[in-house]
Protein backbone atom coordinates (compact mmCIF):
# COMPACT_ATOMS: atom_id res chain seq x y z
CA UNK A 1 0.00 0.00 0.00
CA UNK A 2 2.89 2.36 0.92
CA UNK A 3 4.64 1.61 -2.24
CA UNK A 4 1.84 2.53 -4.09
CA UNK A 5 0.65 5.47 -2.39
CA UNK A 6 4.69 6.75 -2.88
CA UNK A 7 4.78 5.71 -6.85
CA UNK A 8 3.01 8.95 -7.78
CA UNK A 9 6.01 10.67 -6.03
CA UNK A 10 8.74 9.00 -7.17
CA UNK A 11 7.43 9.34 -11.02
CA UNK A 12 7.52 12.98 -10.09
CA UNK A 13 10.85 12.95 -8.66
CA UNK A 14 12.50 11.38 -11.92
CA UNK A 15 10.59 13.87 -14.09
CA UNK A 16 11.57 17.01 -12.19
CA UNK A 17 15.25 15.95 -11.65
CA UNK A 18 15.56 16.68 -15.61
CA UNK A 19 14.58 20.18 -15.24
CA UNK A 20 16.14 22.63 -12.44
CA UNK A 21 12.78 25.01 -12.45
CA UNK A 22 10.68 21.66 -11.56
CA UNK A 23 12.99 21.05 -8.73
CA UNK A 24 10.79 23.28 -5.91
CA UNK A 25 7.75 21.95 -7.09
CA UNK A 26 8.50 18.23 -6.25
CA UNK A 27 9.96 18.83 -3.24
CA UNK A 28 6.71 21.31 -2.63
CA UNK A 29 4.58 18.43 -3.91
CA UNK A 30 6.26 15.90 -1.18
CA UNK A 31 5.99 18.44 1.65
CA UNK A 32 2.42 18.40 0.53
CA UNK A 33 1.29 15.18 0.62
CA UNK A 34 3.36 14.42 4.11
CA UNK A 35 1.63 17.41 5.27
CA UNK A 36 -1.96 16.48 3.94
CA UNK A 37 -1.29 12.94 5.53
CA UNK A 38 -0.24 14.05 8.72
CA UNK A 39 -3.08 16.11 9.16
CA UNK A 40 -6.53 15.31 7.38
CA UNK A 41 -5.57 11.47 7.21
CA UNK A 42 -4.60 11.23 10.43
CA UNK A 43 -7.73 13.45 11.42
CA UNK A 44 -10.21 11.54 9.74
CA UNK A 45 -8.83 8.56 11.27
CA UNK A 46 -9.18 9.79 14.27
CA UNK A 47 -12.92 10.86 14.32
CA UNK A 48 -14.09 7.63 12.08
CA UNK A 49 -12.70 5.49 14.89
CA UNK A 50 -15.34 3.47 16.55
CA UNK A 51 -13.10 3.26 20.12
CA UNK A 52 -10.51 5.94 19.88
CA UNK A 53 -6.75 5.63 18.57
CA UNK A 54 -4.04 4.77 20.72
CA UNK A 55 -0.46 6.16 19.42
CA UNK A 56 2.75 4.62 20.72
CA UNK A 57 4.83 7.87 22.12
CA UNK A 58 8.56 5.73 21.28
CA UNK A 59 6.90 5.90 17.49
CA UNK A 60 5.52 8.66 17.33
CA UNK A 61 8.70 10.74 18.28
CA UNK A 62 10.61 8.10 16.03
CA UNK A 63 8.46 9.11 12.87
CA UNK A 64 8.68 12.84 13.63
CA UNK A 65 11.97 12.65 14.68
CA UNK A 66 13.12 11.43 11.28
CA UNK A 67 10.53 13.38 9.16
CA UNK A 68 12.22 16.51 10.95
CA UNK A 69 15.87 15.49 10.22
CA UNK A 70 15.32 14.77 6.46
CA UNK A 71 13.57 18.30 6.62
CA UNK A 72 16.65 20.07 8.22
CA UNK A 73 19.10 18.37 5.61
CA UNK A 74 16.54 19.03 2.36
CA UNK A 75 16.72 22.81 3.92
CA UNK A 76 20.41 22.81 4.11
CA UNK A 77 20.51 21.64 0.75
CA UNK A 78 18.65 24.07 -0.27
CA UNK A 79 20.65 26.83 1.32
CA UNK A 80 24.07 25.06 -0.40
CA UNK A 81 22.09 25.32 -3.64
CA UNK A 82 23.00 22.16 -5.03
CA UNK A 83 22.14 18.34 -4.32
CA UNK A 84 25.09 15.99 -5.83
CA UNK A 85 25.01 12.16 -5.63
CA UNK A 86 26.36 11.92 -2.45
CA UNK A 87 23.73 13.89 -1.07
CA UNK A 88 21.29 11.41 -2.33
CA UNK A 89 23.23 8.59 -1.53
CA UNK A 90 23.19 10.10 2.40
CA UNK A 91 19.10 10.47 2.19
CA UNK A 92 18.72 7.11 0.94
CA UNK A 93 20.71 5.73 3.99
CA UNK A 94 18.48 7.64 6.24
CA UNK A 95 15.47 6.23 4.78
CA UNK A 96 17.47 2.80 5.25
CA UNK A 97 17.72 3.90 8.82
CA UNK A 98 14.60 4.51 9.31
CA UNK A 99 13.53 1.03 8.15
CA UNK A 100 15.90 -0.17 10.51
CA UNK A 101 14.30 1.41 13.16
CA UNK A 102 10.86 0.55 12.35
CA UNK A 103 11.61 -3.89 12.14
CA UNK A 104 13.68 -3.49 15.61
Amino acid sequence: MALANGAGDVLTALAASNNSEAVEYNIGALYGAGFFVCTVVVALNIYNSQKGVQLHPPAVCRDLGFYILATFIILCYGIKGEFNLEDSIIMLLIYIMYIIFVVV
